[in-house]
């Protein structure tokens, strides 16, 4: 089984293959290895359409207390994204469910780095919205606002210091904090 990304949460390995199938890995104490020791109920894909054309990257994140699943895609090129699912793991049946809120967490998602943080701690970010990383269309940011489904540019001025928007997620909120300090 090849894996594509996976996350550390409550003691537990959850990692996700390149097939969708979520495994929990955990150390056997008997022989100091690590063994997959669930699996998830369902596989985890995007809808039927962004699945087919096999343009689309996902992101495994914790936030607020919960393991978010994040599918970034599109229908076009793997430059641009115009196609965000958002999905939360159920831990108990190990499901995951669609997510209409992130409550007021502001995911962040750089092509190598997921973080989550209180929408209202970062200076001019919103919660309840994804960001990411835009390598298409110009570069910058993008952001997907989980209620109303809006996928926009993320053009916010930051006091006119575009240099927010280069290199990666924690370079990007090093500076939102800054500002808002």
């Amino acid at each position: 089984m090849r894996f594509s990304n996976g996350i550390w949460f409550q003691d537990r390995f959850y990692a996700l293959s390149v097939e969708g199938t979520l495994a929990v890995v955990e150390e056997d104490v008997n022989s100091d290895l690590l063994r997959i020791t669930k699996f998830g109920k369902q596989r985890a894909v995007p809808d039927s359409d962004l699945a087919a054309t096999r343009r689309f990257r996902e992101c495994l994140v914790e936030s607020e207390g919960k393991v978010v699943l994040v599918f970034l895609g599109s229908a076009r090129s793997m430059e641009t994204v115009d196609h965000v699912e958002v999905f939360r793991l159920e831990l108990k049946e190990l499901a995951w469910v669609r997510a209409r809120s992130l409550g007021g967490a502001a995911l962040f998602l750089g092509s190598n780095t997921c973080v989550s943080v209180e929408g209202k701690k970062l200076l001019e970010c919103k919660g309840n919205c994804v960001y990411f990383a835009a390598s298409g269309n110009g570069g910058g940011w993008g952001v997907y606002d989980v209620e109303s489904g809006v996928i926009s540019s993320c053009e916010r001025d930051f006091g006119g210091r575009t240099d927010l928007f280069q290199g990666n997620t924690t370079t990007l909120l090093c500076k939102l904090q800054r500002r808002a300090d």
